[in-house]
């Protein structure tokens, strides 16, 4: 299962460009990733985890534009999650994004990092796909959990990287 979150619909799908790596398909919080519940939390556990994100990120107590954002996503995530019917439609829209994303890691082809060739970058390596483009993968796309997705622009093939797992500490 590809997942950043330990509930099924606390994931939907984002692109993102991440340098001159290739385009990511990553998985981003959903309204219940944002306010770190479940998605089957009651709305009394949803409207508790709403003030809880609030006090943590509510400008005034940072004071930076990341929290600003931060704020704005809580305050639209309690809009979403506290109305019964947009509830019931978010959670069939992350449902069907999730089953399109499994089946998107089902198709794709398993890259491992030391398969991969050595690029002018020391932070990444290269692949050529089949259609010849140059596919270059960042170990920052190592660093995430679950499993990363991304794409080559040459021909749309879904890759998925094969996580290393970190070294234990002697």
């Amino acid at each position: 299962q590809v997942s950043t979150h330990s509930c099924l619909h606390g994931l939907c799908i984002a692109r993102s460009m991440e340098g001159a790596s290739s385009p990511v398909l990553h998985v981003a919080p959903s309204a219940y990733a944002v306010l770190e519940v479940e998605s089957t939390a009651s709305l009394d556990a949803i409207r508790r985890a709403y003030h809880r994100q609030c006090l943590r990120y509510h400008p005034d107590k940072g004071g930076d534009a990341a929290n600003a954002a931060a704020f704005q996503q809580v305050q639209d995530a309690w809009v979403l999650l506290q109305d019964a019917d947009a509830r019931r439609a978010h959670d069939q829209e992350l449902a069907e994004r999730l089953a399109g994303l499994e089946a998107a890691a089902e198709m794709a082809e398993v890259l491992e990092w030391g398969d991969l060739q050595p690029s002018s970058f020391e932070d990444e390596r290269c692949h050529r796909c089949r259609c010849g483009e140059i596919v270059l993968v960042s170990k920052q796309m190592l660093l995430r959990p679950g499993k990363t997705l991304f794409e080559c622009e040459g021909c749309s093939l879904i890759y998925s990287i094969a996580h290393v797992k970190p070294m234990p500490r002697t």
